[in-house]
């Protein structure tokens, strides 16, 4: 009578033994849950932050265009004046605004176009960023999708091993009048 309990809580010990892993299994899924919701929002910070560059690039390029726009109507305005002008001076200082209009001109469309080759640069970022982010979310998704069946499996088998384990203390207790 001794020996069938020895053997009874052996088999709980190894119970035990083999419910610890499962447990932990089950307890983890959490954080492991949680590191990848961060991987999914880093990734999104990403495609935020390249979005935003983007707007600010755009505004970058618009204010650059609009700063061109007035130094062309000014050196439209100073030709427009360069006609009508009598006297040699007056004639020369109309030049010397002109040049410097035209000056003002170059030096904003060299602005304008870098501005214009920064918004590329900046969609191909968007593009890059977005399409991790796609790739991100599909991973995370199938991880958890994964996780989600790890932890169920790890649950059942844990409640297998409760009550296998429940089963054998009854057992013992009854017998034995013993309370495991």
């Amino acid at each position: 009578r001794f020996l069938p309990d020895l053997e009874r809580l052996i088999a709980v010990q190894r119970i035990e033994t083999d419910r610890s892993p499962v447990a932990r299994t089950v307890a983890e899924v959490p954080q492991r849950q949680a590191a990848l919701d961060e991987r999914g929002a880093a990734a999104r910070a990403a495609f935020d932050q390249a979005k935003s560059q983007q707007a600010a690039v755009a505004a970058a390029k618009r204010d650059a265009e609009k700063d061109l726009a007035a130094a062309e109507a000014r050196l439209s305005k100073f030709r427009d004046q360069q006609n009508p002008v009598k006297t040699n001076k007056v004639y020369q200082a109309m030049l010397h605004e002109i040049e410097t209009a035209k000056g003002d001109v170059d030096r904003l469309s060299e602005q304008v176009l870098l501005r214009m080759e920064d918004a590329d640069t900046s969609a191909a970022s968007v593009k890059l960023a977005e399409a991790a982010l796609k790739e991100v979310e599909a991973e995370v998704a199938a991880e958890k999708k994964t996780l989600d069946v790890e932890r169920g499996d790890a649950e059942k088998r844990l409640s297998a091993h409760d009550a296998e384990r429940g089963t054998l203390a009854s057992h013992i207790e009854h017998e034995a009048g013993m309370v495991v």
